[in-house]
């Protein structure tokens, strides 16, 4: 993290490689400024990275118009990728009828949710869609593994990919409450690549209980074949079978 100054000049920037299938590995920077016009109130979180995720805390009843750029490290100039993408990840309430998430974002040109999800969407005009929390949740169900998510983790993410972008417009939105809102990005298609994990198994159930024994007689049977050893008698190919009770001295194959 090379910045992290949300509001300020630098903004938040983060350095990375780009990947993409057969082509040549791409240094870059994302950098996550505010748009003209728009005022950032911070939350109580620290911005930065939260596991391998971007975290951008707002604080209650206020909203921010933000802008995600895609540039070279060292000259600092636009970087078109043709295809990318941006997950929003932990859309949710902090808790019931108190502050929740949303986050108003177009260009996209696909959409990936879980089925079922936790995710309401709508559309708000001039192309873009808002997405937003429709569960409870707390700090201590955040995802902290970009490649592992709980079934529940899911429900609550959406993936959208982009083609031919340098920059994404979004707008974070946290309604009135008593806690600030803690937004959650990746720069990847996590419900494309994440495993599914779990909490472990519970121990199996301990019960007092009398059983009654019943002890059944089997008789066991067993079949035992006659050997016998046998040789051809071709006789002027009038062929005969003959077999002998015990292996002879001459039969010298087994």
């Amino acid at each position: 993290v090379p910045s992290n100054n949300l509001g300020g000049t630098e903004g938040l920037v983060f350095r990375g490689t780009g990947v993409v299938p057969l082509q040549p590995r791409q240094e870059l920077e994302l950098a996550i400024t505010v748009k003209d016009g728009s005022a950032y109130f911070p939350g109580s979180m620290q911005n930065g990275k939260f596991g391998e995720y971007v975290l951008i805390s707002v604080k209650a009843d206020s909203e921010v118009a933000l802008q995600f750029s895609f540039r070279d490290p060292s000259t600092k100039t636009p970087t078109t990728l043709t295809k990318t993408y941006l997950s929003l990840l932990d859309l949710d309430a902090i808790s019931p009828g108190l502050s929740s998430e949303s986050v108003e974002i177009g260009g996209f040109t696909n959409k990936i949710l879980s089925f079922p999800t936790e995710v309401m969407e709508e559309p708000v005009g001039s192309g873009a869609t808002r997405f937003s929390a429709s569960a409870a949740g707390t700090v201590d169900d955040n995802p902290q593994d970009a490649n592992l998510l709980t079934v529940g983790q899911k429900k609550r993410v959406v993936t959208l990919e982009f083609q031919d972008v340098s920059v994404m417009e979004a707008k974070l939105s946290c309604t009135v409450g008593n806690t600030d809102c803690d937004f959650m990005f990746a720069v990847s298609p996590t419900l494309l690549c994440t495993f599914n994990v779990g909490p472990p198994a519970p121990p199996p159930v301990t019960q007092t209980a009398t059983t009654t024994m019943t002890t059944t007689a089997t008789t066991t049977v067993t079949t035992s074949e006659t050997v016998q050893f046998c040789v051809i008698d071709i006789s002027a190919f009038n062929i005969h079978l003959i077999c002998f009770p015990e292996k002879q001295w001459w039969m010298f194959w087994k």
